[in-house]
């Protein structure tokens, strides 16, 4: 992408899934951006469509050039731990140390499902044939 361009996310909780955004930016900063609101999950789901940034904002990009990572969770069960780890680090957001315990918390439960989701790919039959009754 370009300096400059334009980006906004589109949400749409169609199946109760709790879903959870933060970005990391290239000067290192870790913002926290959906949920929009402590205990957002306490009270159900938001029906219809949830842009990030919200309304008419968007995301654009702007020297110094480097990696923007946007992390996207969404989970059936909710995550309580990283809403918690969450709102501590709001609390706390020039706490290098609630920083990193919430980066290490996505990027550890990131890597375990992709190990989880590798596996179930890589799942082989056993040999044999296999014949359809008619």
């Amino acid at each position: 992408m370009r300096t400059g361009t334009p980006m906004q996310f589109y949400v749409e909780h169609l199946s109760n899934a709790h879903v959870y955004v933060f970005l990391y930016d290239s000067s290192g900063e870790l913002l926290p951006m959906y949920p929009p609101a402590e205990g957002y999950y306490s009270y159900g789901f938001t029906r219809g469509p949830n842009f990030i940034p919200p309304g008419e904002g968007y995301f654009s990009f702007v020297p110094p050039p480097g990696a923007e990572t946007f992390y996207i969770i969404g989970s059936i069960q909710r995550l309580f731990k990283l809403e918690q780890l969450t709102e501590i680090y709001a609390q706390n957001a020039t706490s290098e140390g609630q920083k990193t315990l919430l980066l290490e918390e996505i990027k550890t439960m990131l890597t375990d499902n992709e190990k989880k989701s590798r596996r179930a790919e890589n799942i082989k039959t056993g040999g044999g044939t296999h014949q359809n009754r008619r």
